[in-house]
């Protein structure tokens, strides 16, 4: 759900994102992508139901590699990037992603090695 309000804050409500995981991503000056979403739904002609127009994570990968060498999950790793460079807490990176630990984030943000 796109833009979902919780706790004053406006953004989007994740059912089952990865690893089946429901979480509440808030919208703010570095996350707030909803006029892209609104034009890429718009192009897809999606009005309800899954953003992805329910693709697999594989169909996604292999969808996008007709464009990229990029993995959708390089997505993820640039968004905790962008938005810890632009001042936000690891901790606030940590629930955007909906990781259970700091160490992952940490991880995303090259601040620690495997």
């Amino acid at each position: 759900d796109m833009n979902k309000t919780y706790q004053g804050h406006t953004g989007v409500d994740v059912q089952r994102g990865k690893g089946n995981k429901q979480r509440f991503v808030i919208y703010d000056e570095l996350t707030d992508y909803t006029q892209i979403t609104a034009y890429y739904l718009d192009s897809t002609g999606i009005t309800r139901g899954l953003v992805l127009g329910g693709l697999k994570p594989r169909q996604l990968q292999n969808r996008v590699k007709l464009y990229t060498d990029a993995k959708p999950h390089d997505l993820r790793r640039s968004y905790a990037k962008l938005l810890h460079n632009g001042g936000r807490s690891v901790e606030f990176v940590k629930q955007q992603l909906g990781h259970s630990s700091l160490s992952t984030t940490f991880l995303y943000l090259g601040l620690i090695e495997k």
